[in-house]
């Protein structure tokens, strides 16, 4: 199972870095908006001399194309990637974590332990031992915080960015952005792999322990009635003695 897990570490943090390449692209999108302007037009007329040099005031507009990246989309890039991340690694978890596998282990354990003809022997007790030692396996959850990548964001850019250099570091911030949570994740990735798996080892251990402890009891059972016959015996000879005293 250890390997296993490991494999999957490997894969997952692969597939990881492959998808920090989409997750730090941000497209261009396209706007429009309209321009207001004002024109004097002339109000003069040939045949009305009083007209001549009077003019009015005329408003009018024309509708023009934009480019420009969107900081929410960066912003939503870098959620969805922890998002995905943190599916990912529970997802990899679950399916390394063979149930069936160590709770075969865990009977082999009974089975090289106790004698099954012996009359003490309850299957039931140990099925039971089983499946609460099974039941102690918690999953990890894989909490990712962004929020600082989030507000470092936020702190330079918002709503619309149209200038051509300014869109350049938006680009660049969201990349290196990714880049960073990226390292941080494969760090915890990385730690929660080993905790789980000292965890699992305890689990074990645990069992192991349980059954060392009822082993422990039989043989104080036994003992204790070896010592209760050998004082039987001892005041049986006394009470022989007396009788040929007597």
């Amino acid at each position: 199972m250890s390997v296993k897990m490991d494999e999957a570490k490997i894969g997952i943090l692969r597939d990881l870095r492959r998808s920090s390449h989409d997750y730090s692209q941000l497209q261009d999108k396209t706007g429009t908006e309209t321009k207001y302007y004002k024109v004097r037009v002339s109000d003069s007329t040939w045949y009305k001399p009083w007209t001549w040099g009077s003019s009015h005031t005329e408003l009018g507009s024309y509708q023009t194309t934009y480019t420009y990246v969107d900081t929410s989309d960066a912003l939503e890039s870098i959620r969805r990637y922890a998002n995905e991340a943190s599916s990912n690694i529970e997802q990899g978890f679950v399916e390394t974590t063979d149930v069936q596998s160590l709770k075969r282990h865990l009977l082999k354990v009974v089975v090289d332990t106790f004698d099954a003809s012996d009359e003490n022997y309850d299957p039931a007790y140990f099925r039971l031992l089983t499946e609460r030692t099974l039941n102690k396996i918690d999953m990890p959850i894989m909490k990712i915080d962004v929020r600082d990548y989030l507000s470092a964001l936020n702190a330079q850019f918002s709503g619309e960015i149209r200038d051509s250099s300014k869109r350049s570091e938006l680009r660049n911030m969201l990349a290196a952005s990714i880049s960073r949570l990226f390292d941080a994740i494969s760090n915890q990735f990385t730690q929660e792999v080993t905790r789980f798996k000292a965890a699992l080892d305890k689990i074990k251990d645990g069992f192991s322990a349980e059954l060392l402890k009822d082993i422990n009891a039989d043989f104080e059972a036994i003992l204790k009635e070896c010592e209760n016959k050998e004082a039987s015996i001892a005041h049986l000879r006394e009470y022989v003695a007396v009788l040929s005293k007597l």
